[in-house]
């Protein structure tokens, strides 16, 4: 199975990506007004719906913009979980950084420019393993 990418301009701003697995091959259409930062996100979160789709239950997911830490979506945190640390480790230490100083998702997506859902997601592994101090709240 392959997965294809396309460039999409969205009518609605906040949807910034929609995964579709079915048919072959599977495809992603990406907002194109992403911020490199976020359309990596998105690229990252949707190989976590390619490579392990029946964890997800779905066979297509449409991503939208989050602008605070309630709206994130639990499922692009659990995809973005699966490779975010190997494939962006600067990232992770970037979120590392700014943890100490602020102890807050939103804060620290502010401070780094990444988008929530991989703050959340480098958070969650950090903090899995020990390696971060509690959260604000």
């Amino acid at each position: 199975m392959r997965l294809r990418m396309y460039d999409w301009r969205f009518r609605n701003k906040k949807l910034e990506a929609l995964y579709v697995a079915d048919p072959e091959p599977a495809g992603v259409a990406l907002g194109i007004d992403l911020t490199p930062e976020a359309r990596r996100a998105r690229e990252l979160e949707v190989r976590g719906y390619f490579h392990a789709p029946l964890s997800f239950g779905r066979r297509w997911k449409l991503c939208y913009l989050a602008t605070n830490a309630g709206e994130v979506d639990p499922d692009s945190v659990r995809a973005l979980r699966l490779d975010i640390e190997q494939e962006e480790p600067g990232w992770v230490e970037a979120v590392r950084r700014e943890w100490e100083p602020h102890r807050d998702v939103e804060r620290v997506s502010l401070e780094t420019g990444l988008p929530l859902q991989a703050v959340v997601a480098i958070v969650q592994n950090l903090e899995e393993r020990g390696e971060l101090s509690a959260r604000n709240g």
